[in-house]
């Protein structure tokens, strides 16, 4: 999903989204996405990482 995202933003097409979010399961799994630039905000338990930052991933 997420490369999907990114060739999207890549190709100039338009999303209807404020970001990718995801339910880490552990800390391993939160030290992981945090690699890839997603927050984590204070007492949520998701992470998100914000459409703008989608492309920076350049995957």
């Amino acid at each position: 999903m997420i490369t999907k995202c990114i060739n999207s933003v890549s190709n100039g097409e338009s999303l209807s989204s404020i970001g990718v979010i995801v339910d880490p399961l552990d800390e391993d799994a939160v030290t992981f996405y945090k690699k890839f630039g997603f927050i984590l905000p204070p007492y949520c338990g998701k992470m998100l990482l914000p459409i703008a930052d989608v492309a920076l991933l350049g995957l």
